[in-house]
């Protein structure tokens, strides 16, 4: 038996124990329904069907990745990409599976350029920040969180991101990682893998972190269970900073308004890619219920006028204006009833801490970053993912239909 199955073998003993402790309503509330509504993979059985999940969730989103980090990479982001690419091209090709990581490891370095703007936005260094993330996917982020020596806590409900998680860091971050599955976690322990069914015992500490990092899950995530860790999370939340780059695409839209409900206000927010601003948002929650203070109004009519430029320049140019409208309700919204959230955020808030948030422009061009992939892909190996190529077939054929 391999180390890693008994990894795997460890998590199942774990997790059934965890099953059988727990009442129904926490176990459906931390179970992944998103994915199993949709019958996505939520179960491995063993280390050779890992390759799976190497880079999935963002499939065919590189090029819109780099677009969102304003054409170019730095040297350090560049270094760190090709490392874990190299190691989990070797690593997958070892289950006869060979995956050439590009998607989910670009979204990972906007996000991390995202946790570098809250340390400047906090006064802090970077290896005095501390991050939690929920929902991983394929667990790049926190891998690019131990590079920069940032404390890195992550906590999946999904058993076969879980898992990839688990071996990835492990792998690629030897000696460091706490698991929970074989070792004890303590509060100040850097780099750690939190057990879903330790994130519901109430009596389990957890450290105080300054920023939540929750991207493209808040609408998959059940709502009670999603409230419950909210609640959990807000009472060590370091002025409640939490960072959701992208929804996600479950149907649990509540979690949206649960937010509104507490209050949550937008520090900055942009999904744009010609915005001079990075494309993430980054969101106050406060410890209790509050109405916009005066300092947020001033700065939400400044934002307004803004938006109201922009408008009118859109009016004069013909071009579609029906986001800036959206932006202009919404900040409204907020004055009137400090309710900001909607489903979506296909709208730009800039506020005085945008400047944390702008894009830097990098020395290292996309077509570099080709090179490199081109490179790894030169000795038979595909490009694509397996689903990117099942999804390009399908649009390739679309082409064709009259």
């Amino acid at each position: 038996m391999t180390d890693f199955q008994k990894t795997i073998d460890r998590y199942y003993e774990l997790n059934a124990k965890a099953l059988e402790d727990l009442p129904p309503f926490v176990v459906r509330e931390f179970s992944p329904l998103t994915f199993q509504r949709f019958n996505y993979s939520t179960e491995v059985r063993q280390k050779s069907d890992l390759w799976k999940f190497a880079d999935c969730q963002h499939e065919n989103r590189f090029n819109e990745n780099i677009d969102l980090l304003g054409g170019a990479i730095s040297q350090r982001e560049f270094d760190w990409i090709k490392e874990i690419s190299v190691k989990v091209l070797e690593l997958t090709a070892d289950m006869n599976h060979p995956v050439v990581v590009k998607n989910s490891i670009t979204r990972a370095v906007l996000h991390l350029r995202a946790i570098l703007g809250v340390a400047a936005l906090k006064g802090k260094k970077i290896e005095d920040l501390s991050v939690m993330e929920i929902g991983p996917g394929s667990g790049y982020l926190g891998l690019l969180c131990r590079k920069n020596k940032i404390k890195y806590w992550g906590c999946d409900v999904t058993q076969s991101l879980s898992l990839y998680q688990n071996y990835i860091w492990n792998e690629l971050e030897p000696n460091s990682l706490r698991d929970g599955n074989n070792s004890n976690i303590q509060v100040d322990d850097q780099f750690v893998q939190l057990p879903w069914w330790l994130m519901t015992d109430r009596n389990f500490s957890l450290p105080c972190f300054d920023v939540v990092v929750i991207n493209h899950a808040v609408n998959e995530i059940s709502p009670m269970g999603f409230m419950f860790e909210i609640e959990r999370l807000q009472n060590t939340f370091k002025n409640g900073l939490l960072l959701v780059e992208g929804w996600g695409g479950g149907s649990f839209h509540h979690n949206c308004f649960y937010l509104d409900e507490l209050g949550a206000t937008t520090l900055h927010q942009s999904h744009s890619t010609s915005s001079k601003y990075l494309a993430v948002s980054i969101l106050q929650i406060p410890s209790t219920h509050s109405k916009c203070s005066e300092d947020r109004v001033m700065e939400i009519k400044q934002s307004i006028l803004y938006n109201l430029k922009e408008l009118i320049k859109t009016i004069i140019s013909g071009t579609n204006s029906y986001f800036i409208f959206r932006s202009i309700k919404n900040q409204l919204k907020e004055i009137l009833k400090n309710k900001l959230l909607e489903k979506f955020y296909l709208n730009e808030i800039i506020t005085k801490n945008s400047i944390f948030f702008i894009k830097k422009k990098e020395s290292i061009p996309k077509s570099e970053l080709l090179k490199f992939y081109d490179q790894l892909a030169s000795n038979g190996v595909s490009f694509y993912s397996e689903d990117e190529l099942f999804c390009n077939f399908i649009k390739s054929k679309a082409h064709h239909v009259t």
